[in-house]
């Protein structure tokens, strides 16, 4: 939760990244519904469960999907004890970030292809700069919602850039 995140920095933090933050209202309608995977016993029909909400929340292209991005995410749901509900961290973003005591860069790193966040980049960028004015935005052409994980060279060289690395 990044809000979490931002509501824990104290003032030795010297930078602060973010992946795949929303800054800006939920766009209604720019998401695929999620399949129910506790209804799926059948491990084939269960497995292309997996797939579709994989590529419906976290990598934006199916080709993306591999092996380990469906054992990671299938672990992931399955050790899942609240039930999914809508999330988004937009309002506490909102109230905490411009707060936050950095003592250096904040820098979002996001996939241009983020669905989760509604591919809106441009307005993205320009609500965490309404935020936080010296903030940097970088949208990786390519990436989803697991931009580290679907761009992951390129996702790596923009973090270590980012922290002065």
């Amino acid at each position: 939760d990044p809000a979490t995140a931002v509501r824990k920095i104290e003032a030795g933090s010297r930078h602060l990244v973010l992946s795949g933050a929303n800054f800006m209202e939920p766009v209604p309608g720019t998401r695929r519904p999620l399949l129910s995977l506790r209804r799926l016993q059948d491990p084939a029909e269960r497995l292309r469960g997996v797939r579709h909400n994989l590529h419906v929340m976290m990598l934006a292209h199916p080709d993306n999907i591999d092996p380990l991005a469906l054992h990671l995410y299938a672990l992931d749901t399955a050790r899942r004890k609240l039930p999914r509900v809508s999330f988004s961290g937009f309002s506490s973003l909102r109230r905490d970030l411009p707060h936050a005591r950095l003592q250096g860069r904040l820098t979002v790193i996001s996939g241009a292809d983020d669905q989760v966040i509604g591919y809106a980049q441009h307005g993205q960028a320009e609500a965490l700069r309404a935020l936080r004015p010296e903030a940097e935005y970088h949208a990786l052409e390519g990436g989803g919602h697991w931009v580290m994980y679907e761009v992951a060279g390129r996702y790596n060289r923009s973090l270590l850039r980012a922290l002065g690395a």
